[in-house]
């Protein structure tokens, strides 16, 4: 297993930060190796990423929906004593952009090995309770502690950091963002301008 130390779009809470040149080649070089070493499924299946992903920590990782309180994140990575479990919100789309772009912003935190930030969740108080009552009956009573990771308790760095990761999970996937003539309207688009704005660029 793995030793790495080291928001998505619409996620509450802190803006992620800007990455140095130097920083943001260290983090694509690092991110880059372990996607080799995870190995990306051609054709391209995001479920089949994760498993992927899985194996390779050695850790069973699966995909519920749930149904996540309006205001909520839209997914939330709650690690438990034998697996970790990706809920994402039932209102996304199964297929869609949004969706997919969340399911591997989510994956990204997992391969790099996140840790929730502790003194965000001290500051923050106690675990929303109406979280604590979806994480409880999607994933069980054993990952209910205070220091679930969900985009509210990664610092602003690891946030940065996984929507790197999900850009560069999407390019070994051959995939893009943005196809020839789409046109993207609502959560789609705003999923776009917010990973472009990570990475410095701007929609025409």
């Amino acid at each position: 297993m793995p030793t790495d130390d080291s928001r998505a779009p619409g996620a509450p809470g802190r803006r992620p930060e800007l990455l140095g040149a130097a920083e943001y080649r260290r983090l694509r070089r690092r991110i880059n190796k372990l996607l080799h070493e995870v190995g990306v499924p051609d054709p391209w299946d995001i479920r089949e990423f994760v498993q992927r992903l899985a194996d390779y920590r050695g850790r069973p990782i699966e995909l519920l929906v749930a149904e996540i309180p309006p205001g909520g994140p839209d997914a939330i990575w709650v690690p438990t004593e034998h697996v970790d479990v990706i809920l994402y919100d039932s209102a996304l789309r199964e297929g869609d952009l949004h969706w997919e772009q969340v399911l591997a912003h989510e994956a990204a935190h997992i391969l790099l090995c996140h840790r929730g930030d502790e003194d965000t969740v001290l500051a923050r108080g106690p675990l929303d309770e109406r979280l604590r009552e979806v994480i409880t009956r999607y994933a069980g009573e054993g990952a209910t502690g205070d220091y679930v990771l969900h985009r509210e308790t990664y610092s602003s760095h690891q946030e940065t950091e996984a929507e790197v990761g999900a850009s560069l999970i999407w390019k070994a996937a051959g995939r893009r963002l943005v196809e020839p003539e789409r046109h993207l309207h609502g959560e789609d688009l705003a999923s776009v301008d917010a990973l472009a704005a990570i990475m410095g660029r701007s929609r025409a």
